[in-house]
């Protein structure tokens, strides 16, 4: 199984990736830190499933922007049927922030929650 984690923050990275791994020990997990990086591995990767942050930077280098991550799986999503589950920090992020885009939303700060949903998901693959 191929995992995609795409997130610039280095902690969040360790827990998504130690829930993970705690589970499912021989998976192979790749990590991108910006949406131009995302892209590249898209097209060039066989994916079971894609963990995107909804903010991060565009390039290497450049400031994080608000919702690029959201924008980055929308764009993934015309190019690819690899399922995306959505991560934030924030919690006042929620489903609706894109109605017409079908995608699980997590907020990484409740990492039983997630943990829960993301193995039930993983024991389906």
């Amino acid at each position: 199984m191929n995992i995609l984690i795409s997130e610039y923050n280095n902690d969040k990275f360790y827990s998504i990736n130690q829930i993970i791994r705690k589970h499912f020990p021989d998976v192979t997990i790749k990590r991108r830190k910006t949406v131009i990086d995302t892209f590249k591995m898209i097209d060039n990767t066989d994916l079971d499933l894609i963990i995107q942050d909804m903010q991060m930077p565009i390039r290497s280098g450049e400031d994080i922007v608000s919702n690029a991550g959201l924008q980055c799986a929308k764009s993934i999503r015309l190019r690819s049927t690899v399922p995306i589950a959505i991560c934030s920090s924030d919690s006042s992020v929620g489903i609706d922030v894109a109605p017409d885009f079908d995608f699980i939303h997590y907020n990484v700060l409740l990492l039983e929650l997630f943990e829960k949903d993301l193995l039930e998901y993983l024991d389906d693959v």
